[in-house]
């Protein structure tokens, strides 16, 4: 099980660190989330809002905008989308970047933090994806758990 512990809110990003079976440290590294502004429940502004605080699932699929396979997040099973009532996201994806100007409701990854953003974001999603694929590859429904959660520091 994957969860992300969302640790410091500004007026422009969300950033937390990301956890495998209780693990900081699962690749070696701490692995450090940067999302966009963390909203109330149901509450959305498009590309400004990350996906709130709860239970989701991460799989694998490929990205028609990214032209390869990116992890997804999504709580519903027939859309593959993230919904909190009549609000939905929609491509909710892992990927590289640094800023919350690289995000639209994804997560970006990476090995180091500041107060701005998350860096050395390739090296660190290079290494996480083989990682996760290894993880759903053995999964009977080839998806793993993914926590959200805010923990204000």
């Amino acid at each position: 099980m994957f969860e992300v512990i969302r640790d410091i809110f500004t007026v422009k990003n969300t950033m937390g660190i990301m956890l495998f079976n209780g693990k900081d440290d699962f690749l070696s590294r701490k692995v450090y989330v940067l999302e966009d502004v963390a909203r109330p429940q149901g509450v959305k502004i498009p590309s400004e809002t990350a996906i709130w605080e709860g239970d989701y699932w991460l799989t694998i699929t490929y990205s028609g905008r990214f032209k390869r396979d990116m992890p997804l997040i999504y709580n519903d099973e027939k859309t593959l989308a993230c919904i909190s009532g009549d609000k939905r996201f929609d491509g909710v994806r892992q990927h590289i970047g640094n800023t919350d100007a690289d995000t639209e409701a994804c997560q970006l990854l990476g090995f180091v933090r500041n107060k701005t953003g998350v860096y050395e974001s390739t090296n660190c999603f290079n290494i996480y994806l083989p990682f996760l694929k290894d993880v759903i590859k053995n999964q009977i429904d080839k998806k793993v758990k993914l926590i959200i959660t805010n923990k204000q520091s």
